[in-house]
């Protein structure tokens, strides 16, 4: 009569653990060299009726007709029509419904859009970054 032997492996069985995924950190489009705009403020993000972007003009008169503001997710407001924004003087773009005038626009969105660690873009009519602006 033979006798039978089990041999049990003791070592540990290896296990699969998930490799950590770095969240990509979004790159902004580099700014033109000579730009004047500058966005200052992203105010009351979150709040769709009352947060807005400002932009300043710090150089010569320029025309917004035809530029764009938008943030990474694809969500872009196009300026349209005649808006001229003289040396030193401001724009606000409001996320919310309103009727525009010559120094505040209304996107006419039902939500807000802004909120901390978004991205801020303004563009000129052939798409050049002009300004770039981090919500903190």
């Amino acid at each position: 009569v033979g006798s039978e032997m089990c041999i049990r492996d003791s070592s540990p069985t290896p296990t699969l653990s998930p490799t950590p995924t770095a969240t990509p950190t979004p790159t902004l489009p580099p700014t033109a060299v000579n730009s004047q705009m500058q966005i200052v403020q992203v105010a009351s993000a979150g709040n769709v009726t009352a947060e807005y972007v400002a932009i300043r003009n710090n150089g010569q008169t320029v025309d917004l007709d035809g530029w764009t503001l938008r943030d990474l997710e694809g969500n872009t407001y196009l300026f349209t029509g005649q808006l001229l924004v003289f040396g030193n003087g401001e724009v606000r773009v409001y996320t919310g419904v309103g009727g525009d005038t010559p120094i505040v626009r209304y996107w006419g969105l039902e939500r807000a859009i802004w909120s901390s660690g978004d991205n801020v873009i303004l563009s000129d009519r052939n798409g050049n970054a002009q300004a770039t602006f981090s919500v903190p």
